[in-house]
């Protein structure tokens, strides 16, 4: 069965090197590969899942998303992930693409030079 969910919000994310920021807003399942799937696949993107990384700033820190924090912290759920780090159409999921992937282009954005790139596990403040 190829049905799809509608979220209860859109998940907002930007290609890096790309200018169009996008949204999804409906996935097969709720689990993180889906959205991994669902970009790729939208993007005509010739690579596997596993080779994508996922960045999202939140406050001046900018994360790699991953399915620890996703089961553990958005327990599996979509709406957490965006709420927990305030996912719109100004606070994206950055997609990053292996090297051999890339779009040369500048970096335009402002908030690239405000955000410090810090590849950490985000911790949720509930124990």
């Amino acid at each position: 069965m190829n049905s799809k969910r509608l979220l209860s919000a859109p998940i907002w994310y930007k290609i890096e090197g790309h200018h169009a920021n996008k949204m999804i807003k409906e996935l097969p399942e709720d689990d993180f590969i889906d959205f991994f799937d669902a970009v790729r696949i939208e993007k005509r993107l010739p690579i596997s899942k596993s080779t994508l990384n996922l960045h999202v700033k939140k406050e001046i820190i900018l994360y790699t998303l991953n399915e620890t924090i996703f089961i553990h912290d958005c327990q599996g759920y979509f709406s957490k992930l965006i709420n927990i780090f305030k996912i719109n159409k100004q606070n994206l999921i950055e997609v990053m693409l292996p090297d051999e992937y890339q779009v040369s282009a500048p970096s335009t954005s402002s908030q690239d030079s405000q955000a410090e790139k810090i590849d950490i596990t985000y911790k949720s403040h509930s124990s």
